[in-house]
This record gives C-alpha cells, structure tokens and sequence, in this order.
C-alpha cells in the first residue's frame, strides 16, 4: 500500500510525490565509502551518491554536493598506482562520469588483524590509483564543508 494511502482509495498526490522522491534519490548509484563508531556507539557510515555529472557526499551532514573534480583531485594528490595482483576483496563499484569508476576493496595483509579499506580511482588514459578509504571519506568532508561555507565556489577545481 502506498504510503498516505487511506482504506478508501484516497491517495495524497503530495506524499507519493515525496515517496517518489524518496525512491528515486534510493535508487541513485551509491557506494559506501566508510565506516565508523559514532560518539552514541552506533554505527555510521559515508556514502558517495552519484547523480549525472554530479557527486554528493552522504553522512553525519547530511547530503553534501562535492565541487567538481574533487574526488578525482583527492585520489590523483593522495594516491598510489593500485597493484591488481595484491590480494584484495572487490566489495562494491560506483560508476562516474566520462568512463571514470570508483572501486570499493577490502585488502588484508598477512601481518594484519583487521582489513582495511581502500578506494581505487581509474578512468580511460589513467593508471588506477588507491587511497585508504578513511583518509578519502575525510578530505572529501572538508571539501563539501568548504563549499558549503562559501570557501570554495562549485565552479572551482579544488586542486
């Protein structure tokens, strides 16, 4: 049953229109990026939401729209080519604009307890490069915070 539906058929258009919404921004590619114990001791994550050319970073701030060229910036300054004989977990893959992806893996060296994350960043013409998913999700956060605050215009490259 639709949500606001009442048990005589009457629909209000608003909230199917908002539930719509709602459905569509869900079924927006979306990758996890990160995870974290919050200062409440739940779990919470940052996401990355791609919508056409655009990217929108999802978390404790709510949706945050990234300037563009951010994510490709932060990868290209903090990245290492991306070995693809490393044994790694493929967890999840976001595709982006203009054939670039994004690659969510789990890599657990032999003298590790726990795996870590990391992002692996190609495009055409582009070695992959990877960066510990962390350290991604936290400059990503200072970038949208930035733009938010008027710091950084969304015509910018925040390189």
């Amino acid at each position: 049953m639709w949500p606001g539906a009442s048990g005589s058929g009457n629909v209000n258009r608003g909230q199917i229109r908002r539930f719509t919404d709602v459905l569509l921004r869900v079924a927006a590619p979306v990758l996890k990026i990160h995870e974290y114990i919050a200062p409440d001791g739940s779990l919470a994550s940052v996401s990355l939401r791609a919508e056409a050319d655009a990217l929108w970073l999802v978390g404790e701030d709510g949706e945050l729209p990234l300037p563009p060229g951010s994510l490709q910036a932060v990868m290209l300054r903090y990245g290492a080519p991306f070995d693809e004989q490393a044994q790694s977990q493929r967890c999840a893959e976001l595709e982006l604009a203009r054939g670039a992806r994004l690659v969510h893996v789990r890599h657990l060296a032999g003298y590790d307890v726990v795996a870590k994350d990391y992002l692996v960043y190609s495009e055409p013409e582009l070695t992959p490069v990877c960066v510990m998913a962390t350290n991604v999700a936290g400059a990503l956060r200072h970038l949208a915070l930035a733009l938010r605050r008027g710091l950084v215009s969304q015509g910018q490259d925040p390189a």
